[in-house]
């Protein structure tokens, strides 16, 4: 397929581990077995070269966007699968219809929905607004018949790639097959490594038919005056965002831009008028930019409260919710409150929440419930990680994704199989001294609902990350480990990692627990308190829950104690720690 621009992005391993570029002719080189793979759905310009030398991220790129084909993601989500079939079938017949030939479609089999190439038949061409354009168009004609998923920074999983998932690879199908196959009989195509009977072909440029079609963006406002207020002459409503108004930091402009249009939003001030205002209080900062971020502000709904980092940043005072601390307090009738709590009674979590009671001897229930953060807190030494890796071993019904982000891949998978199978070291490396024999893949089994990552994450890309492997339970071990980029200083750092993570678990409704070290003053204490972690109070303050795990080093006895809780009672568990195995198993009963 002809594009004026050669270079994608890859991401080879893992979502996470993006940031490097590549011509377009050169991606078949990265495919291999069992290996994930991805590209950016936008190709770029020459100067993306330099710039992702310098920076690593699409972000602040400044060049040209261009699209080398259509690319239709119908997601299965929670469908059933008949009805991902129903729908897959029906937007091929919706192609035919606006005009586009069988013969130039690609199907692939993603791993657990579809995804559907064509020649890019728009006409879009290279350019800086190309993926607010695109996004506006594939909007207007297809609605949420398939997902948009044309921001200007996505990754698609590429043709004949493995999805770690779905242990599937991502698989060319025939449209005869799509209309005739069930799910299941697709999935069997798309077990091994690049079916031997049949591949896709490249697509071909072909002349656009739908170019009449194009969204038109809103022209560019002509802005001869900036702001007149003058600096510091702030009025009580929402002081903060009046003074990051008149003190945008390079570097930050995105940042503080989000917390903007989210408040001109709020007032009732519509795109083109917070665009405008963009430019104003921004005009540094690409137009084509502007567009996406006032869209994206909009669209999604965001809304930063008064303990959101950047706005506590620029707290004042003088502001009307600076006592109270309630900007964006969500207020709800008691009839709201009545149906939001009947759908929690009788929703179901056994397949999204795990019970405490069920793995050890304790007289309460003490439940991990999606949307929640768990902090796990202890002194060096003590077997957090193993205690989780226990904890995660004993939740087979509910997929985990674990960061290992202080232990390696080898060590950190050798101590799941030892825990899962109660087997010491020697014995995992004698398995593994033979191809894959039926011995191995016993003991494979019970940790098969575990996907591990070691490569440290951005916290910005922890949300597109969450969102392609759909886990259950997220444990990162540890947290201060993860990145937060353009901002050095511990305290604030592990305010933002805090406060996204709570966002996260909520946003995604999943578990997050996470792993944190402990004050220096607290390794002293022979008993830990909720305040005893590392660092500034935000974890005490925003966790749900709080667990602390004591003993000391030299012995085997460790104690699991309960140091906060936002609806469950309190427990303490004493057990002892196996070194051999990295078992923990239980000595007495809950002393509550």
């Amino acid at each position: 397929m002809g594009t004026s621009n050669p270079y994608i992005e890859v991401a080879v391993g893992s979502v996470s581990s993006r940031g490097s570029i590549c011509k377009i002719d050169e991606l078949s080189k990265y495919l291999k077995p069992t290996l994930e793979l991805y590209r950016s759905l936008y190709s770029f310009d020459e100067s993306a070269v330099e710039h992702f030398q310098n920076n690593r991220t699409v972000r602040s790129y400044s060049g040209t966007f261009e699209l080398d084909r259509l690319t239709f993601d119908i997601d299965k989500g929670k469908n059933s699968k008949d009805k991902i079939m129903a729908d897959i079938r029906y937007f091929l017949h919706l192609l035919e219809d606006k005009g586009v030939d069988p013969d130039i479609m690609r199907v692939w089999f993603s791993g657990r929905g579809f995804h559907v190439e064509i020649p890019e038949l728009y006409g879009f061409g290279a350019s800086k607004e190309t993926p607010e354009v695109v996004k506006r168009t594939i909007s207007k004609e297809f609605g949420s018949i398939a997902d948009n998923i044309y921001d200007y920074a996505r990754l698609i999983r590429v043709g004949y790639s493995f999805n770690i998932k779905s242990k599937l690879y991502k698989t060319p199908l025939t449209i005869p097959e799509v209309h005739n196959l069930d799910y299941d009989g697709i999935i069997e195509l798309s077990r091994p490594f690049c079916r031997e009977d049949f591949q896709h072909e490249y697509l071909v440029k072909v002349e656009p038919i739908w170019n009449s079609e194009i969204a038109v963006l809103e022209p560019k406002l002509a802005i001869e005056t900036h702001v007149t207020a003058k600096k510091g002459d702030y009025n009580g409503h929402v002081t903060c965002v009046q003074k990051m108004q008149d003190d945008i930091e390079e570097g930050r402009r995105h940042t503080m831009l989000l917390r903007m249009i989210s408040a001109w939003s709020r007032k009732g001030i519509d795109a083109k008028g917070c665009y405008s205002l963009a430019q104003t209080y921004v005009p540094t900062l690409a137009y084509n930019e502007i567009i996406r971020t006032v869209d994206q502000v909009i669209d999604k709904g965001y809304r930063y409260s008064c303990n959101d980092p950047v706005m506590a940043e620029f707290c004042d005072s003088k502001c009307i919710f600076y006592k109270r601390k309630d900007y964006t307090m969500d207020v709800l009738s008691t009839d709201d409150m009545r149906k939001r709590f009947a759908q929690f009674a009788t929703t179901d979590f056994t397949k999204t929440s795990f019970n405490l009671k069920d793995i050890y001897d304790i007289n309460y229930n003490y439940i991990f419930y999606p949307g929640e953060l768990a902090m796990l807190i202890g002194d060096t030494g003590l077997g957090k990680t193993a205690w989780l890796q226990n904890l995660v071993v004993s939740t087979p019904n509910l997929d985990c994704l674990y960061l290992s982000l202080e232990v390696h891949d080898h060590l950190i998978y050798r101590r799941f199989l030892q825990i899962a199978n109660g087997i010491k070291k020697e014995k995992v490396m004698d398995l593994h001294s033979v191809d894959l024999n039926g011995e191995l893949k016993e003991a494979i089994t019970p940790i098969e609902h575990i996907n591990i990552m070691t490569t440290t994450p951005e916290i910005g890309s922890m949300k597109q990350l969450i969102t392609e492997l759909s886990p259950k339970i997220v444990v990162i071990d540890t947290i201060d480990a993860i990145k937060v980029n353009y901002n050095n200083d511990p305290f604030n750092k592990m305010e933002i990692i805090i406060n996204e993570l709570k966002q996260l678990a909520v946003q995604e409704s999943i578990i997050i627990i996470g792993v944190s070290h402990i004050s220096k003053s607290a390794s002293f204490e022979s008993r830990l308190t909720v305040h005893s972690g590392k660092g500034n109070s935000v974890i005490e303050q925003k966790a749900d829950k709080v667990i602390g795990i004591m003993g000391e080093r030299e012995a085997t006895r460790r104690v699991i104690r309960s140091l906060k809780s936002r609806d469950e009672a309190k427990f303490q568990i004493s057990l002892l720690f196996d070194y051999e195995t990295f078992r923990f198993k239980e000595t007495e009963h809950v002393q509550s």
